[in-house]
C-alpha cells in the first residue's frame, strides 16, 4: 500500500488496502473500518469494479461487528444496488440474513443472486451462513446440524481460523447450541480449542471464551467454569468494540444465571443488553430478549 501510493498506483493500492481491512476486521474493528472505507474510495477512483465490491463487503463486515446497524442497512443497501461480483453478492445476501434478524423482520429466502452452481467454496461458506439462519428459524433441526458441520470443513479448507471465519463461525456454534446439540457444539469449538497460542485473532478468541462458557452452561456439570469463560467473552467482545455481540454474550450470560436462581445477578446483564439493543435499534434482538425474560411482577 505504501509503494502504490507512493506511485499513485490506485488498483494495487485499493486491492492492497481491501486485503489488510479484510485482515483487520477479526483484530482491531476500528483500523480496519477506516481502511476499508479508504480501500472503497481509492477503489472508485480507479474505476475498478470489482475492488469497489470488495471494499464495502469488508466496510460491512466491520460495521456489523460493531454493531452500527443504522449504517450497515444503509451501505447494505447500496452496495445490493451496485455490487456485480458473483461472490460478493452471496456475502451482502448473507448479511441481508443476519440483520433481518437483528430487526425483527422474516429472514429473505434466496434469490436470483444465489449461486447453488459454484464451485468457489468462499462463496459456498457465506451461502451456507444464510442457509443455516434460515434452517434454524425454520425449526429445522436436521438441516440446521448437517449445514453447521459441512460449512465449518469448507470454511477450515478456504480461510483457516482467518479472514471471514470471525463472523462465520460463531453462528455454527450458536446453533448447534440452540437445537441442543452439544455434541456437535464441541466438534465445532474443536478447530479453535486446538490452535496453537497466538494464533487466534482477539475476535475469535473472545467468541471462544463466551461460547465454550455457553456450551459449559448448557452442559451443566461446572458452573464455575461457564461463569468464567462467558464473563471472560464479555469483557474480551467489550475490549474488541463488538458492541450487538457483547450485549449478546450479556444477555447469554443473564439467561444462565436465571437457571442458576441467580436472579439479581442476572438482572444488570440484561437490563445492560436491553439497554445496547436499544441504542442500536436492533428490534428483534431485543424482543427475543422480552420474550424470554421472566416476569419482573
Amino acid at each position: 500500500a505504501r509503494l502504490a501510493r507512493e506511485h499513485d498506483l490506485l488498483e494495487p493500492l485499493s486491492r492492497a488496502l481491501t486485503n489488510f481491512g479484510s485482515s483487520l476486521n477479526s483484530r482491531d474493528l476500528s483500523a480496519a473500518l477506516a481502511t476499508c472505507r479508504e480501500s472503497t474510495g481509492v477503489a472508485r477512483r480507479s474505476g475498478h469494479r470489482s475492488n469497489i465490491d470488495y471494499g464495502l463487503a469488508n466496510e460491512l463486515i466491520a460495521l456489523w461487528q460493531i454493531g452500527d446497524l443504522p449504517n450497515t442497512r444503509a451501505v447494505l443497501h447500496d452496495a445490493l444496488e451496485s455490487a456485480v461480483d458473483v461472490g460478493i453478492r452471496s456475502t451482502l445476501r448473507t448479511i441481508e440474513v443476519w440483520v433481518a434478524d437483528a430487526d425483527g423482520e422474516p429472514l429473505p429466502a434466496p434469490d436470483a443472486d444465489y449461486d447453488t452452481s459454484t464451485d468457489d467454496e468462499a462463496t459456498l461458506s457465506w451461502q451456507d451462513s444464510a442457509d443455516l439462519a434460515r434452517a434454524l428459524a425454520a425449526g429445522d433441526v436436521e438441516r440446521t446440524a448437517a449445514l453447521a458441520e459441512e460449512s465449518l470443513a469448507r470454511i477450515l479448507g478456504v480461510m483457516g481460523l482467518y479472514d471471514d471465519f470471525c463472523v462465520l463461525w460463531p453462528p455454527m456454534v450458536e446453533a448447534a447450541v440452540a437445537i441442543d446439540d452439544l455434541a456437535l457444539a464441541t466438534r465445532l469449538l474443536e478447530p479453535v480449542e486446538r490452535a496453537l497460542p497466538g494464533l487466534l485473532s482477539p475476535a475469535v478468541s473472545a467468541h471462544w471464551h463466551r461460547l465454550r462458557g455457553l456450551i459449559s452452561g448448557a452442559r451443566g456439570n461446572d458452573p464455575a467454569f461457564a461463569e468464567t469463560e462467558m464473563r471472560a467473552g464479555i469483557a474480551a467482545l467489550k475490549a474488541f468494540g463488538a458492541r450487538g455481540f457483547h450485549a449478546q454474550a450479556q444477555e447469554e450470560l443473564g439467561h444462565w444465571l436465571i437457571t442458576q436462581h441467580r436472579a439479581e445477578d442476572a438482572a444488570p446483564l440484561l437490563d445492560a443488553a436491553r439497554t445496547t439493543y436499544t441504542e442500536i435499534g436492533a428490534r428483534g434482538w431485543l424482543a427475543k430478549l422480552e420474550a424470554r425474560e421472566p416476569s419482573r411482577t
